[in-house]
């Protein structure tokens, strides 16, 4: 079996991939622990320095890897298992922006008890891009200097061909397909059931439409262009 964890950032198509990972492969071994957030184990885990970024008190930790090795090593220590690969989700930051508000303001209704008063969205509020740039950035760092161990998988490619992001996974680290094609998924947790509409409205980034000039240029002003540019998306102009 080959042990693999997933990462990614709330709203950039973990759940898809959580689902389609163990629905397509035989020889793969998921470590995620929903449960455990402020654990390694757990898929929104953040392993940046600054902690203060983190948008929910529930994701704060005091661990610190300077390199994959020292994240695999503590991983190993919680779960038992060795030689793990890592696969992390990515997502149109302008798109995945917009997503996560809509997640906050679900939260912040009467009665639910995971309030986010602080991270709604206000054009004066970078907080969301800033989380991007650090979560990212130290993930584009690790993939890079392992890319026999780690790799990142994006939403929009997922959405544009779901066989080939799957086929370059299973390339990387020797998965097995269990049957013959591929088994793709249209609804899963935290996220309305997926249509033509809705994938147009991603893959031709329609959402762009939703900014207000001085909104757009507030984010763009606090993303990290380089990052951005070699996530393999763009800044708005």
């Amino acid at each position: 079996m080959n042990p693999l964890i997933l990462y990614g950032l709330q709203r950039t198509g973990t759940n898809y991939l959580e689902s389609l990972l163990p629905g397509n492969f035989t020889n793969i071994e998921m470590l995620n622990d929903g449960a455990a957030r402020s654990l390694p184990v757990h898929k929104h885990f953040r392993l940046y320095e600054k902690q203060y970024y983190i948008p929910e008190p529930k994701y704060f930790n005091d661990f610190s890897y300077d390199t994959l090795s020292d994240l695999e090593a503590h991983l190993t220590h919680l779960t038992g298992k060795e030689n793990i690969k890592f696969v992390v989700t990515v997502r149109n930051p302008y798109n995945w922006y917009l997503s996560y508000c809509r997640l906050a303001r679900k939260n912040t209704r009467p009665f639910k008890k995971n309030k986010w008063k602080l991270f709604m969205r206000h054009s004066e509020n970078p907080h969301f891009m800033i989380d991007y740039n650090l979560f990212y950035g130290k993930w584009l760092d690790f993939v890079n200097k392992n890319p026999d161990k780690a790799l990142l998988i994006r939403h929009e490619d997922m959405l544009k061909d779901m066989e080939s992001s799957l086929n370059y996974i299973a390339d990387k680290f020797d998965l097995e397909k269990k049957y013959n094609s591929y088994t793709d998924f249209d609804k899963v947790n935290m996220s309305k059931k997926f249509t033509d509409k809705k994938r147009s409205y991603y893959l031709k980034n329609e959402f762009l439409k939703e900014f207000g000039e001085k909104e757009l240029e507030i984010l763009t002003a606090h993303l990290d262009e380089e990052l951005v540019n070699e996530l393999g998306y763009e800044l708005a102009k």
